[in-house]
């Protein structure tokens, strides 16, 4: 089990192994394994689905395709680096509104009261 874990870049407790695993560092073996062995597939699989069935079966060469969520961080940790880069002029509001999902912001009409 551990010679296949290793093959696959995993720790040997996602494959069941239970013997000789630090239970404190059980989170920081998952996040490992997803970014070491996870991402690095889905990234593959992403290009090829983008180079072989969108460009080359489709003929669409304006498309690409992305996994969402994919490279997600923290998101108090990816909110703090929004407000800092939102702080320091290099991202504008509305750059930040779409990074999170949200749409253009909404206008807002004044009334002009008569005199």
């Amino acid at each position: 089990m551990t010679m296949i874990a290793n093959a696959f870049d995993l720790p040997p407790m996602l494959l069941g192994q239970t013997q000789s695993v630090n239970k404190a560092a059980a989170g920081e073996y998952g996040d490992e394994a997803f970014q070491s062995a996870v991402v690095p597939m889905a990234k593959l699989i992403a290009d090829h689905l983008t180079r072989d069935v969108i460009a080359k079966k489709l003929g669409w060469d304006d498309l690409r395709f992305e996994w969402s969520e994919l490279e997600s961080r923290d998101e108090s940790v990816e909110l703090e680096m929004q407000l800092q880069l939102l702080n320091a002029g290099v991202l504008t509001v509305q750059e930040v509104r779409d990074q999170r999902g949200f749409g253009p912001m909404p206008v807002v009409e004044e009334q002009v009261e008569a005199d």
